[in-house]
């Protein structure tokens, strides 16, 4: 029975997702406008809002979209999250920090404590990405709660209390099709004895990057050059 129970361990152990590579946190950055926080060049793979309350779309002053899809916490979605107890929606956050609504409705929720495993999928092995992460609550009970974000392989936010309404950012080199981040607190005042995270809503920027030529295209540019250079020296 123990060989066996070993042996179901190490199976499982294989089978679980690798948490790929280390992240670059920036500092925490105060939430001012949709602009602001949304408007920060790159390419946007997805975002994805856990308000509880269905996809929003957020347009911004030069009338780009930025299309939140509704969050799940049973493993599916672009961001698979596991270890959270339930969706707060409604505008469980009470978050009314900016002039746009629509941004405002996306932040207005969140998946709730538990020790959660966040995991980012569809990735380009070899892609430079972005991962801002918005975390926060307003709600007198919990507002004072510290959260850290952890990209699991020892490198983690510095930690701001959820009522701060605040984002982080953390940058990384994709070395696999998925990248996985966990989020923890303090543990103190009213959530004591849970793990009290607040996962709102996550934006995956990708790095832009010059347009890399066909091989086909390189072929006849190089086909190119050498009848350039046999004209030339037949001159």
């Amino acid at each position: 029975m123990k060989f066996v129970a070993a042996f179901v361990g190490a199976v499982a152990l294989a089978a679980a997702p690798l948490a790929a590579a280390p992240i670059t946190w920036q500092a925490p950055t105060a939430i001012t406008t949709a602009d602001a926080a949304l408007n920060l060049g790159g390419t946007i793979e997805y975002a994805v809002s856990w308000n509880g309350m269905g996809p929003v779309d957020v347009t911004l002053a030069d009338n780009s979209v930025v299309s939140f899809e509704q969050g799940q916490i049973n493993g599916t979605g672009s961001v698979q999250v596991g270890g959270a107890y339930g969706i707060c929606g409604g505008n469980c956050a009470e978050f009314y920090g900016t002039s746009n609504s629509a941004f405002n409705s996306a932040l207005g929720g969140f998946a709730f404590d538990g020790q959660q495993t966040a995991t980012l999928t569809n990735l380009t092995i070899g892609r430079e990405y972005s991962l801002q992460i918005f975390s926060l609550d307003n709600r007198g009970c919990c507002g004072h709660q510290v959260q850290y974000w952890s990209d699991m392989v020892g490198n983690s936010t510095a930690g701001y209390a959820h009522n701060q309404a605040i984002f982080t950012i953390g940058t990384f080199v994709a070395d696999a099709a998925t990248q996985s981040f966990r989020g923890y607190t303090n543990l103190s005042g009213q959530c004591s004895g849970q793990q009290c995270t607040n996962l709102n809503a996550v934006v995956l920027r990708s790095a832009d990057v010059a347009e890399v030529p066909e091989p086909a295209m390189l072929a006849l540019f190089g086909l190119g050059l050498l009848g350039l250079a046999t004209r030339r020296r037949t001159a």
